[in-house]
């Protein structure tokens, strides 16, 4: 599941670091999986609006080989991780 996961995103971005989180499967019983990558620089929007893509990229390839729930994306601000829907 993680080379699929890694795979989507992989085909137009740069995956910096691509992981399962563990503990996740511990506290609800579901595996999470982690992919950080980098979008192009421009605008707020427009990298947001990347990052939203790569996610579904990433979506549409783990969903070939197993079921998935939630996507979610995040993006780095002055030092902390917020959560695309937030902004």
């Amino acid at each position: 599941m993680l080379e699929a996961a890694r795979a989507g995103v992989a085909t137009r971005w740069h995956v910096e670091d691509a992981f399962v989180d563990a503990s996740a499967l511990l506290r609800t019983g579901l595996p999470r999986v982690m992919i950080r990558f980098v979008v192009a620089a421009s605008h707020d929007e427009a990298e947001d609006a990347e990052a939203r893509a790569a996610a579904k990229a990433m979506a549409a390839q783990v969903g070939k080989i197993a079921d998935w729930q939630a996507l979610t994306v995040f993006r780095r601000v002055k030092g902390r991780w917020v959560n695309l829907s937030d902004l």
